[in-house]
């Protein structure tokens, strides 16, 4: 993994194995998920719809959703977002 400046922002290079890296060590796959957040600028904008469901909207084109509970859920968009 290597972080290089460019322009007014920054670049990090991973290898293709993130996933493998997030079952070996979940923890420290966090503290690098939350890094690269904070250094793009990303603020949480976190809620919830149901319990265990999380919703993000990270830019006008990428909205993640997080179902952490046992059942699935259903969500619907209603607007623009």
């Amino acid at each position: 993994m290597i972080m290089k400046n460019h322009g007014k922002g920054k670049i990090i290079y991973c290898g293709t194995n993130l996933g493998e890296a997030a079952d070996f060590d979940l923890t420290a796959f966090e503290q690098f998920v939350v890094k690269v957040a904070e250094l793009s600028g990303v603020k949480q904008n976190l809620y919830s719809v149901h319990r265990g469901v999380h919703i993000d909207k990270i830019d006008e084109n990428i909205i993640v959703v997080n179902n952490s509970s046992e059942t699935n859920a259903e969500i619907k968009f209603d607007g623009e977002y």
